[in-house]
């Protein structure tokens, strides 16, 4: 498991840097000593990348739709 931390000194970079980083497969850390925290003048976050990070695109999933259903009459 990869540890990354990421220290920025705006609210908006810090959550540019979060967003580029959950696309590359981390996730923010459920350790308590590395939750995320606003340090003085910083923003202070820890992500960490599991070994397995195959990514599945379900927007193309067809296996479970549902049919319309019946108005009254029909």
């Amino acid at each position: 498991m990869q540890l990354q931390l990421i220290r920025e000194y705006s609210w908006a970079a810090a959550a540019f840097k979060l967003q580029e980083l959950f696309e590359q497969g981390y996730r923010l850390s459920e350790d308590v000593k590395f939750y995320p925290c606003f340090h003085g003048y910083s923003y202070e976050a820890t992500v960490v990348k599991p070994e397995n990070t195959d990514v599945v695109d379900f927007s193309n999933d067809t296996t479970n739709v549902k049919q319309p259903r019946k108005t009254k009459g029909q």
